[in-house]
């Protein structure tokens, strides 16, 4: 019963469904039956009805024949009947034009109210007691309608007999349609609980119970793919794993000792007196034991002859607490060992306690570590150390000059055109050309001395235990003199020069960042006067280097605020007197600052890069006023 769905809740669900549908069409078709049967006997009653009331105006007839005369209320009773007869001559003929079967028999109900059309306004005359002459005709000429009327009328009635009688043919014959899909349905429903859900169940069960008494090879062997196929399939699954597992139990012993054995840490396990009871292969390789066999035995430090081990391995057996991390070096290696103590059989209650020992060669972590910390310190390029380690050395340094009374020296150096060279012969050249200075440096220190790199062209040297500020000066001039030399770099001779800051301490300020922004002001105090030289630090140079930074700062926003104007310097030819060109010169008016020389900022455009902008502003500018010039008639 694949048809009906995978899984058993869509199965029973179409048939659920299916039921359903049956009893509701069962409910439908017993529902239309009624009313369409009621309908019918309505119409057959209602041309009855009509029937009986023809036969009464007969007799109303009659009685005015034999009397010559009407009762006294003989004409409102033939006006009554004439009513109620036009009343359901209306609804027979609606009822006629509602569905196409009716058409057989809508005819006969129009002749029949064509001939009472006829008849009504003389029959109503023949009641005028005015005439009665005429009256008798009339009602004798009625009278032998009358015939033809209640002939028509049977004809009606039993037409809509004859259709009620067909319709409720084929109502019982649906009926019975339905009652048989329905019994087809209880009975595949009937089929599919013993076949489909029984009968793998029972299978199912009997698998089981043969499973529990050991016959690990029984399977159940079920087409469908629903729920019951899919148990079926993770019971043969189950029963497969259970036979493995069985099958596998007894080498679980030496599966998990050849674990063990290919464990990349040592291990070794100790009794109670701390022997050797086994060890892996991973420790016998670690110390080049071919057996080890010929380790057991052995007391601990005859094979980890490291100090207080055994003392540790003793009281973790005591306290039943691990020991991590017991740092150890033998045979050149670095070793992370790690004591912990364990039980062979935790259900016995006084089993053997046993100590392992896992034995780590950490000595490639260690090589690891040395190297992130190498480069957390130093510069990946010339080796120096770097800023975070020279303020770790200079702040030392201060320490112990304050103890014993001397001076600290911080030397703030900067390469004089290192960009030149870094541009024109490419960071390749500039690169080798920083090692070599760096090495040059350390020819002109003491062993003692820091030299570092804090990025680009940029070293700081700390000089400390300085007796006098003349030793600072000499081994100063000593690196500039280093630095007439040319420096080799592949097969190419560079010359550079330095500039140097010198600040002191205590003299100056008395923090390792203060020093170093001290220095550095120094430092850009020799380069104004001239590169290749040496500034030591003064007072006034913190006033300079704060206003060359409120400079630069202020100098970033002076195009955008306008505050920059063009001089224009006339150009005259000595000989004619005429003037020749004009020279644009930059001039800028700070509303804070005042008119700043261009000696001050020109020099701070071109190194900050701020030149650029400022160029092509001045470029604009200029060409502006000369059109300027041109419109209001000056010669081009």
């Amino acid at each position: 019963m694949s048809w009906l769905g995978r899984t058993l809740t869509r199965k029973f669900t179409l048939l659920l469904a299916g039921f359903l549908v049956l009893q509701v069409l069962q409910l439908g078709v017993g529902i239309f039956g009624v009313l369409h049967v009621g309908e019918e006997s309505a119409a057959i009653n209602e041309a009855g009805r009509q029937r009986m009331r023809t036969y009464r105006l007969l007799y109303l007839t009659h009685k005015a024949l034999e009397f010559r005369s009407w009762p006294s209320e003989g004409r409102r009773i033939v006006d009554g009947v004439l009513a109620d007869y036009d009343a359901e001559s209306d609804r027979l003929d609606a009822l006629a034009g509602k569905s196409a079967k009716y058409k057989k028999f809508r005819e006969t109900i129009i002749a029949v109210r064509a001939h009472w059309d006829g008849e009504m306004k003389p029959l109503l005359l023949a009641f005028d007691p005015s005439n009665p002459q005429t009256a008798i005709a009339t009602l004798a000429r009625f009278e032998a309608q009358v015939p033809g009327h209640v002939r028509h009328l049977d004809e009606v009635v039993n037409l809509l007999e004859q259709d009620a009688a067909e319709d409720a043919r084929k109502i019982a014959i649906f009926q019975a349609i339905i009652l048989g899909l329905t019994l087809l349905l209880g009975a595949a429903g009937f089929v599919m609980a013993r076949y489909v859900v029984s009968l793998p169940l029972r299978r199912l069960i009997e698998a089981t119970r043969s499973i529990a008494t050991g016959a690990y090879d029984r399977r159940v062997t079920v087409s469908s793919r629903d729920e019951i196929g899919e148990l079926a399939g993770t019971f043969n699954r189950m029963a497969e794993a259970v036979r493995e597992r069985n099958s596998h139990i007894l080498g679980l012993k030496q599966y998990a000792e050849d674990i063990i054995a290919s464990l990349p840490a040592g291990l070794v396990v100790l009794d109670e007196s701390l022997r050797v009871h086994s060890v892996n292969r991973s420790f016998r390789e670690l110390f080049g034991w071919k057996n080890g066999e010929d380790l057991v035995g052995r007391e601990l430090e005859d094979i980890l002859p490291v100090p207080d081990l055994r003392e540790q391995a003793r009281g973790v057996l005591a306290s039943g607490v691990a020991l991590h991390g017991v740092d150890a070096m033998l045979n050149g290696k670095h070793l992370l060992i790690t004591l912990t103590g364990i039980r062979l059989a935790e259900e016995e209650e006084e089993e053997e306690r046993r100590l392992l020992v896992i034995v780590e060669d950490v000595s490639a972590r260690k090589h690891a570590e040395e190297r992130l910390s190498h480069l957390a310190y130093y510069d990946t390029l010339t080796g120096l150390p770097n800023r975070a380690l020279m303020l770790d050395r200079l702040q030392q340094a201060m320490v112990k000059a304050d103890r014993v009374d001397r001076l600290v020296a911080v030397l703030f150096l900067d390469l004089d055109r290192f960009k030149t060279i870094n541009d024109t012969l490419g960071h390749h050249l500039g690169d080798g050309l920083l090692k070599a200075v760096a090495e040059r440096l350390k020819d002109c220190l003491r062993a003692g001395d820091t030299i570092a790199r804090l990025g680009g062209d940029e070293f700081t040297v700390v000089l400390a235990d300085v007796a006098h500020v003349d030793n600072v000066t000499r081994v100063v001039h000593k690196i500039l003199d280093s630095f007439a030399r040319p420096f080799r770099v592949d097969d190419r001779d560079l010359f550079t020069s330095v500039s140097i800051g010198i600040t002191l301490y205590p003299f100056d300020v008395h923090d390792a960042e203060g020093l170093l922004k001290n220095a550095d002001a120094a430092m850009y105090h020799a380069k104004e006067s001239g590169r290749g030289t040496f500034r030591f630090f003064t007072a006034d140079l913190n006033v300079r280097a704060e206003r060359r930074l409120a400079l630069e700062t202020a100098l970033r926003q002076a195009l955008e605020k306008n505050q920059l104007s063009l001089h224009y310097q006339p150009q005259v030819d000595l000989k004619s007197g005429r003037i020749v060109g004009m020279e644009a010169l930059a001039r800028w008016n700070h509303p804070e600052l005042g008119a700043v020389s261009p000696a001050e900022f020109i020099p701070i455009a071109e190194e900050t890069g701020l030149i650029l902008p400022i160029g092509e502003w001045a470029l604009r500018e200029a060409c502006r006023q000369i059109k300027a010039w041109h419109a209001t008639g000056f010669p081009k």
